[in-house]
């Protein structure tokens, strides 16, 4: 695949499936940014961050032209589905 043009991926699904695992080995294999909400989201000593500054951590994650993302909060859609080719 070519991934000089624009390519931007949301990986999905149940808890424990693999999304994250799967997410890393495609974006290396696509050589593209690779973005785990897991990561945005979560705090230290599992403190949550809230809504507003997680939407725009995604909305500035997914500002560039390529990248495979994961996770699901399905709050984050309206932000994350925005620009999924």
């Amino acid at each position: 695949m070519n991934a000089s043009k624009l390519l931007k991926v949301n990986v999905v699904g149940t808890s424990g499936s693999g999304k994250s695992t799967f997410s890393r080995k495609l974006a290396t294999k696509l050589q593209v940014p690779h973005i785990e909400l897991d990561a945005l989201f979560w705090l230290p000593n599992w403190g949550e961050t809230p809504d507003e500054q997680f939407f725009e951590k995604i909305r500035q994650e997914t500002a560039t032209e390529r990248w495979v993302l994961d996770g699901n909060y399905n709050r984050t859609v309206p932000v994350k589905w925005r620009d999924v080719d």
